[in-house]
């Protein structure tokens, strides 16, 4: 059997499930391998969506600006309008992608073409 190092407090001793060593607890809290008695079948791939609607840090970020400038071009209609959920604004991420790459219009331009783009149909291959 081998040996646990005796430098270690016992609090700071874990037995490993399917080893028989010690490891240092860090931060207090152990880490183990998956344990042997779990099933080794491979788990189904799940697919992990990007949220539809993005808060004001997601959206500039995902506009490659500042919070403030956001907060600008919205007071000032530069950026499609946001929706209100509960206390908080929100942007959908699909308009925001089709308004910049339709050259970011002003929100009055954007409100009469956004509902054409939205409503149509992907061409079926």
């Amino acid at each position: 059997m081998p040996t646990v190092p005796t430098n270690l407090r016992p609090a700071e001793r874990v037995k490993l499930p399917s080893r028989d060593t010690a490891v240092r607890v860090a931060s207090g809290v152990a880490t183990a391998p998956p344990d042997a008695a779990s099933d080794n079948k491979p788990r189904a791939k799940r697919r992990l969506l990007p949220p539809a609607l993005l808060d004001k840090p997601d959206t500039a970020a995902f506009l490659s600006i500042s919070i403030s400038t956001l907060d600008r071009l919205s007071a000032a209609g530069g950026v499609p309008a946001p929706v209100r959920l509960g206390g908080r604004l929100a942007w959908n991420r699909r308009e925001l992608s089709a308004w910049a790459a339709r050259g970011c219009p002003d929100r009055a331009t954007w409100a009469k073409l956004w509902p054409q783009i939205r409503d149509r149909r992907p061409a079926r291959k």
